[in-house]
Order: structure tokens, then sequence, then C-alpha cells
């Protein structure tokens, strides 16, 4: 009798929200699945960039060890430099406390700080290419569960 009264005065019509169910289930599935294929995308480029990451680093490590060694030997010829001047000047002192004429050309005499040109011609490394796994394959059809194709 239930059947022919929701005939008659009309029942509940639950099509749109199976319908709706069903869509949503299957918009989880996809969203799983695309999931899954991004996390396979990442884990294959960490290897990559892993690798780029060291070898960065190790030529950064490397050019800084063929520049520190000129570095403190430039600061240590312009320490030395320093060391030569205040001593140079100490007579040029006395002579002015003592209102003698002071000679400053023989206080003041510059030098060059040899330094070798060529660590600044270094060739740092190229970047590395990256390609996902699967980039070569062909890009098959994807379904949209929201409706329409990609």
């Amino acid at each position: 009798m239930g059947d022919i009264v929701n005939k008659l005065f009309g029942g509940v019509d639950d099509s749109a929200q199976k319908g709706t169910m069903r869509q949503n289930d299957m918009s989880r599935e996809y969203i799983q699945q695309q999931y899954g294929q991004a996390r396979n995308d990442i884990s294959s480029a960490y290897n990559p960039m892993s690798q780029a990451l060291s070898g960065g680093f190790g030529s950064a490590m490397d050019a800084y060890n063929q520049a520190a060694p000129r570095q403190l030997d430039a600061m240590s010829q312009g320490n030395f430099g320093a060391q030569q001047q205040i001593m140079a000047g100490l007579p040029a002192f006395q002579a002015a406390l003592m209102g003698q004429p002071v000679d400053m050309g023989s206080v003041f005499q510059p030098q060059r700080i040899a330094y070798d040109p060529a660590m600044f011609q270094r060739q740092l490394p190229q970047t590395p290419q990256y390609s996902p796994q699967g980039a070569s394959q062909p890009q098959r059809e994807q379904f949209n569960p929201l409706g329409g194709g990609y």
C-alpha cells in the first residue's frame, strides 16, 4: 500500500540526493588518485633536488675555500702595512711634539696589495634540469567527476 500512496500523493524523491552522494564519492576517489600522483611526483623530485642542493653547497664551499686564503693574505698584508705606517709616523709625531718641521713625504709611502685576480674567474656549475618521472609518457585522458573534460 505504501507504493500506491506514494504514487497518488507523492513521496520523498531522494534520487537527487543519491546522485549527489555518488558524485561526492567519485570526487573523493578522484582527489585521492590525484593526491597519489602528486606524492609520486614529489618523491621522484626529491633525489635530484637533494643532489643539486648538495652539489651547490659543495661548489659554494669550494669557492669559499679558494677565496679565503687570498682574503686572509690581503688582510694580513693590510695589517702589516698599517703597522709599518704607524712605525714610520712615530718620528713625525715626535718632530711635531718638539716643534720641529715634519716631512710627510717620508712618512706615507703607499704600497699596492698583491692579489691573484684568477680567483674571480671561477666557472660556477650549471643548474640541473629536472623532469619528473612519467613526464615523457603521453598524458592520458582523465576523468573529471565535476563534469566536462580536460
